[in-house]
């Protein structure tokens, strides 16, 4: 009631042109919002979230598994959890590392080359000795029983839990129909053909080279 009472003084003490703009303001100002929000919970809604709570609609079981209860809770909410990773891609962080450093690099000055590489080497130290240290002593906000229905599904070698196409969620297949399926589409001969040798490796290093030599024509 105050605000509305501020408000009609204001409105008192000025103009009614300008009571006309202010009105057309607030009111734009309004539907911005509302539209911003909107497009904001429509995200939420894609990925399986809304208002914290979980959209109906998020599991879809396409396998022929009568999943019980503790199994669709555990399977719905599976998105509301995170589990540490057991193991890490070393070399792809040490890539990721050696990138930032050359791309920095290009712009200090050579007096701060060897201060800034002995950094970015307790970086990536700390990185990976924090990563073990961290795991060792994570647990999963998930209960023991949902811990236990969690395991005992990644041990069901009948099914295949994985997302769906577009949006997020979880999708359960049978495993002998996603098998057949992706046979299916690798033998469709006129998308795919089998290779006689395996020269994987050296086209890749052959694409490598030509990167590395892309990148001395492009340094000053």
């Amino acid at each position: 009631m105050f605000e509305e009472f501020r408000k009609d003084k204001l409105f008192q003490s000025l103009g009614p042109i300008t009571v006309v703009c202010v009105r057309r303001f607030l009111a734009t100002e309004e539907q911005e919002r509302s539209r911003v929000q909107e497009r904001h919970l429509h995200k939420l809604r894609l990925l399986g979230l809304h208002d914290n709570k979980r959209v109906e609609g998020t599991l879809h079981n396409f396998s022929s598994k009568q999943l019980t209860q503790a199994e669709t809770e555990m399977l719905a909410s599976c998105l509301d959890y995170c589990f540490y990773p057991h193991r890490l891609n070393i070399l792809k962080i040490k890539v990721e590392f050696e990138k930032t450093y050359g791309e920095i690099k290009r712009h200090l000055a050579p007096k701060h080359i060897l201060d800034f590489k002995l950094k970015m080497l307790n970086l990536y130290n700390r990185y990976i000795s924090g990563f073990f240290k961290q795991r060792k002593h994570h647990h999963a906000d998930m209960s023991k029983e949902l811990m236990e229905v969690h395991n005992s599904l990644r041990n069901d070698n009948s099914i295949i839990v994985t997302k769906p196409d577009k949006g997020n969620g979880v999708v359960v297949l049978n495993r002998t129909d996603y098998v057949s399926k992706m046979e299916d589409i690798l033998s469709d001969a006129s998308k795919f053909s089998l290779s006689s040798n395996d020269d994987n490796l050296q086209n890749l290093t052959k694409f490598q080279r030509f990167l590395y030599r892309l990148q001395k024509k492009e340094q000053p």
